[in-house]
């Protein structure tokens, strides 16, 4: 739609376009359009428009014909330019302005003060001098008035005049969208209005705010021109971008007078809602302490009953209610409007209306700490122990914000006190209302635990502060708090501290130091010391209690070495060593999984612990510990690895669909394959299985350096866990044909690093993958691959042991908690696929496909180094 079409739909008076204008503006020559500028500016000079005194569809058909011209521009900016005809264009152009054409967007943004400061200082003759030297429509500054406003802003007539005969716009807008009347109405200078008006100013404008000129006035309280704008039937319930009306306006200042006039229209709507809901009534209920400031912010402070009375004599709703459900009567409780609450109590308010919340006209009162409104309520009939539809009492709603005056009030009252209330209190309430409350209601056993359990720091504080002493579980509790708590909680403590303090400071990460000589600590202070990395402390507990070093853990058969060992802890390691009476048997103590000290740093590949061990072991005996690492010798080859095999041609892929029984882990054979006899019974046995669940653990050399060290395979009836550090050569050669066998689904999860290392150490090239991950993601449509825990937990209800996922699987021979760790991946997929493909549509197989074998088809050169493996020592 162009500019005259969107114009003609906004004109109020759009008709058809009378035939003589029509032939008349189609008649003029934008090439010699002098003649007729000469005609419009002698018509024009005894017409605001060209119709009366309004803009008519005559009035936007010649602006549109004369955007057209190409020297017309040039001709509203001249010096010598016909300024009737100029004045004319400014006026409806202004009103109906087209931001895309040149003259709106050379004059729309012109800045040059020098005018409007003359207008100012009322400077006549400066004034007069810079008026052909100076735009009409520049602007003071980037977001300033213009002209023409300053004019009606100070008052000065005969300027006003002058800038419109010069071109300058009676509908230029501000910045904010004001036109000059707003202007004039607002500093009170009758003779320009009333120029304004007769010389055809638009009283219906609407500024940015979607303020209309009859709100303007409204909220200024400027009666003489509200009844102006009535006669000429202004609408008065025309909102504003908040939804506002000029009716709640004035009920918003309290302004008796402008409500009384608006009360006389006819057609006044009493009840339009704000964009909160907000009625008239509810602004003139509303008292001095709302708002977001927590003040009323309008031209009276507080209420206005006198508005509200009118109101509700004009019929306005009592009950209606605002967005949140506050009806007037909530809003005069929390907004502490005690006039306008009895005005409405006398109305016959509901006293016992709730909001969305859930609060009553009493529970706004006590929120709000409004206790004169609280007490108006009281007299009238409401209970001060009402509870709402919820059962939350005032007691707790008082509590809830912080009022300790309206619980005090409240407890004059000889309210209803429950157990509940005080625990609510010392939870959400005061250490104030918390004292008054314990000494209203009384003590009970398990008080002081609660608190100390669920109270806040505030409440737990008192209630540390007003006690004698503490019990051994109250003590306990309290080191479930924060470090202030726990020293005070101390601090009340009368006598030796327990060991159970000790084990609880460590849990709770509170600093022990201070209270490691005023208590013996336990084996499981020591072990939660080291787990908790307290390394220091647990070196304290050794040098004064060194008998605590070699007691085991009842469940896992470990001693403070290896928990050492696990963290790395090579200082407390020494101390612990040192300090034991048998330093070998120490070090070479097995946990009930058989892993000593040593293998539990290999695992975490904490290698400088295992030197250290290795160093103490040869000092202590004069002989060497074995380390369980196996070396490996490699050799970087420049050896290129060939493409997939099926790179170019169509890859072969066909999920099965079959019936699998799985065993759980104890009940299923495990076998490790380390000979060419074991690997050839492995060989035979997977002939005929069609779908096998695979897993690798590598170990990383360096940057991008590696080799695999051990390959899971598992139909889910049988398990093999394959090292491929012997025989690696015959490993390769099988896991070659296995990979490029299409008669098996090879199940992976997650498979991009397993199918890379497959080709980089073996030239083994994979084809009928299927990838958990994907498959999950494809059916769920999710972004994110789950881990593979997720999906045995979410499909089999079987939660995942990932201790050794970081471990290093050089370990020989491989510990028995490291064998069920690197079996268990591998014997969960078969499985996991068959549950996956029953959830999958024949377009979903396809997606698989696609994404599976595009990972098959990777090079790993870019990502990995092409090792040649020596020796494995």
């Amino acid at each position: 739609m162009g500019w005259l079409e969107d114009s003609l739909v906004k004109l109020k008076n759009n008709r058809p376009i009378f035939w003589d204008w029509a032939r008349f503006i189609d008649s003029i020559d934008p090439i010699e359009p002098h003649q007729y500028y000469r005609i419009l500016q002698e018509y024009l000079s005894t017409r605001t428009y060209l119709i009366g005194d309004e803009i008519f569809p005559e009035d936007l058909y010649l602006v549109n014909k004369l955007k057209q011209i190409p020297t017309f521009t040039k001709v509203l900016c001249g010096t010598k330019k016909p300024e009737h005809l100029c004045r004319w264009f400014n006026q409806v152009f202004s009103t109906f302005p087209d931001e895309k054409h040149e003259y709106y967007l050379k004059h729309s943004n012109v800045i040059d003060n020098r005018l409007i400061k003359a207008i100012r200082e009322g400077d006549y003759s400066k004034f007069e001098m810079l008026l052909d030297l100076i735009d009409v429509n520049a602007k003071e500054s980037e977001s300033g008035p213009r002209p023409i406003h300053i004019a009606c802003e100070t008052g000065n007539f005969e300027i006003l005049v002058k800038l419109l005969q010069k071109g300058a716009s009676i509908e230029t807008k501000d910045d904010e969208g004001l036109t000059p009347i707003f202007y004039a109405i607002q500093n009170d200078h009758k003779e320009i209005v009333e120029y304004l008006i007769a010389n055809g100013a638009n009283i219906n404008h609407i500024e940015d705010q979607k303020r209309s000129l009859l709100y303007w006035t409204a909220s200024l309280g400027k009666i003489e021109y509200i009844d102006k704008l009535l006669e000429k039937n202004c609408d008065p319930n025309i909102q504003t971008r908040l939804g506002r009306t000029c009716l709640s306006k004035a009920a918003w200042n309290g302004n008796l007078d402008v409500l009384k006039r608006l009360l006389k229209v006819p057609s006044i709507d009493v009840d339009i809602p704000d964009s909160k809901g907000r009625t008239a009534l509810h602004n003139a209920i509303w008292g001095p302490a709302g708002g977001r400031s927590g003040k009323k912010m309008a031209e009276t402070e507080g209420d206005s009953p006198e508005c509200a009375k009118l109101l509700i004599e004009a019929g306005a709703n009592i009950e209606v209610e605002d967005n949140a459900g506050n009806t007037p009567i909530c809003i005069a409780c929390s907004t502490y409007a005690l006039d306008s609450l009895k005005l409405l109590i006398e109305c016959g308010a509901d006293k016992f209306h709730e909001s969305k919340d859930g609060y009553s006209p009493l529970h706004q009162a006590l929120a709000r700490g409004n206790i004169e409104c609280a007490e108006i309520l009281i007299q009238n009939g409401v209970d001060p122990n009402q509870k709402s539809k919820g059962g939350r009492s005032g007691l707790e709603v008082s509590i809830q914000f912080g009022q300790d005056e309206c619980v005090a009030f409240l407890l004059e009252f000889k309210i209803d006190c429950s157990q509940k209330e005080v625990e609510y209190c010392m939870k959400y309430g005061s250490q104030i209302s918390l004292g008054m409350l314990i000494d209203y209601y009384g003590k009970w056993q398990g008080m002081v635990e609660y608190c100390l359990l669920e109270g806040n720091d505030n409440c737990a504080m008192w209630m540390l502060e007003n006690i004698e002493s503490l019990s051994l579980e109250e003590l306990k509790t309290a080191f479930k708090r924060n470090e202030k708590i726990i020293k005070m909680a101390l601090e009340k403590w009368k006598g030796t501290l327990p060991k159970e303090i000790l084990e609880l400071g460590l849990e709770y990460e509170f600093d022990v130091s201070k209270i490691l000589a005023k208590v013996k600590p336990s084996l499981k202070a020591l072990h939660t010391a080291i787990i908790k990395g307290k390394e220091e402390i647990a070196i304290d507990m050794i040098k004064h209690y060194p008998k605590l070093l070699q007691k085991l853990n009842p469940l896992t058969g470990r001693t403070a070495l290896h928990l050492a060992a696990e963290h790395g802890f090579c200082n407390l390691a020494a101390a612990l060593i040192s300090s034991a009476p048998n330093p070998c048997e120490y070090i070479n103590l097995l946990d009930t999984q058989g892993l000593s000290a040593m293998i539990i740093a290999e695992i975490h590949k904490f290698h400088y612990f295992t030197e250290l061990l290795k160093d103490l072991y040869s000092q202590v005996s004069n002989r060497e510990i074995i380390t369980h690492i196996k070396s490996i010798e490699y050799e970087e080859t420049d050896e290129e690895i060939p493409i997939h095999p099926y790179a170019n041609i169509e890859m072969p892929t066909e999920y099965f669909d079959i019936n699998i029984e799985l065993k759980d882990i104890p009940s299923t054979e495990l076998i490790w394959v380390d000979t060419v006899e074991k690997l050839e019974r492995m060989k035979e046995y997977l002939q005929e299985i069609k779908v096998i669940g695979i897993d690798l653990e590598y170990f990383t050399f360096a940057y991008r350096k590696g080799c695999i060290s051990l390959v899971q395979i598992s139909s889910g009836a049988k398990d093999f866990v394959v090292d491929p550090l012997i025989n690696r050569k015959n490993v390769g050669e099988y896991l070659k044909v296995l990979m490029r066998d299409p008669g098996k689904v090879k199940v992976l999860h997650g498979a991009d690093s397993d199918l890379m290392w497959l080709q980089n150490d073996f030239l083994a090239y994979a084809i009928n993958v299927f990838d958990t991950a994907r498959a999950y993601r494809i059916i769920k449509g999710d972004a994110d691959p789950p881990s593979l825990a997720i999906l045995l937990y979410v499909y089999l209800n079987v939660k995942a042991d990932k201790t050794f996922q970081v471990a290093d699987w050089r370990i020989r021979p491989l510990p028995q908690p490291m064998m069920e760790y690197a079996r268990t991946d591998a014997h969960y997929l078969p499985e996991l696929y068959q549950k996956l493909i029953a959830q999958m549509s024949s377009k979903n197989f396809e997606e698989l496909a696609k994404m599976c074998n595009s990972l098959c088809l990777r090079n790993p050169t870019s990502k990995y180094y092409k090792l040649n493996i020596l020796n494995c020592g």
